[in-house]
């Protein structure tokens, strides 16, 4: 079975992605947790503590960097920053999850994000693709949102926390 490294955002997103990935792609997924985009603090917490839920049911390993929204909201609000926010996050999410799996000898990387029917699909599988370009890494597309309601079912059921917003301060907002 390949390992591959998984960007995961939430645990509703990761569900579905982890059981395609292991049925259909024949991969272990090594779960990397980095989202600096979550607020408040109390709502990183439920997400952080549903993905380890997560990795305890599906037995997969997890890495859950320190969180930082300051290093989020620095990278937004540079003033030579003149692109829109949710680009600037799936890029400054994505880059450092690459780069963790670069370091970490990986040959195959996906994410989470391209679960979600609510995130910018074009745009991620864009920022992927450029990334891991003359990397080593080669990037597993595969549009899982197919599965996303299904699963997001299925992990209520379990009881881990499913959240109502994407993450940030900005998207709290539409909740």
């Amino acid at each position: 079975m390949d390992r591959i490294f998984l960007h995961t955002c939430c645990a509703g997103c990761a569900q579905g992605v982890i059981n395609t990935l292991t049925s259909k792609f024949k991969a272990k997924p090594f779960l990397f947790f980095y989202n600096p985009n979550i607020q408040p603090e109390s709502e990183y917490i439920k997400r952080k503590e549903a993905i380890v839920g997560l990795a305890e049911i599906t037995q997969l390993s997890l890495e859950t960097p320190q969180y930082n929204p300051e290093e989020y909201l620095s990278y937004i609000n540079s003033p030579e920053k003149i692109i829109d926010r949710c680009f600037l996050c799936y890029y400054l999410r994505l880059s450092y999850s690459i780069e963790k799996a670069h370091l970490g000898g990986y040959l195959l990387f996906s994410t989470t994000l391209l679960a979600s029917p609510h995130q910018n699909h074009e745009k991620i599988i864009e920022i992927c693709e450029t990334l891991t370009n003359n990397s080593g890494i080669d990037f597993i597309y595969y549009d899982f949102r197919k599965e996303y309601y299904e699963q997001l079912a299925q992990l209520k059921k379990s009881g881990l926390y499913c959240q109502k917003y994407c993450g940030c301060l900005y998207s709290i907002e539409g909740v």
